[in-house]
């Protein structure tokens, strides 16, 4: 991958998974980072949908109050 306004380059690792007669992408990591890997991390914390969309809830109305 290459950064366009530096010029930089960055290493990416694409993990695949075969099903059926096809190939699937089942996470990628840049630079070391696994996307898959974050992102659950990130959500790890809610222990169901309901309160994932209660935590949302709460910072949409935090949000829309400093407005």
């Amino acid at each position: 991958i290459i950064n366009k306004s530096n010029n930089q380059s960055s290493s990416a690792v694409f993990y695949l998974q075969r099903s059926g007669n096809s190939w699937k992408i089942f996470d990628l990591a840049v630079e070391g980072v696994s996307i898959v890997k974050n992102f659950r991390e990130q959500f790890d914390s809610f222990k169901s949908m309901k309160d994932l969309l209660d935590k949302l809830a709460v910072l949409n109305k935090a949000a829309e109050a400093s407005k």
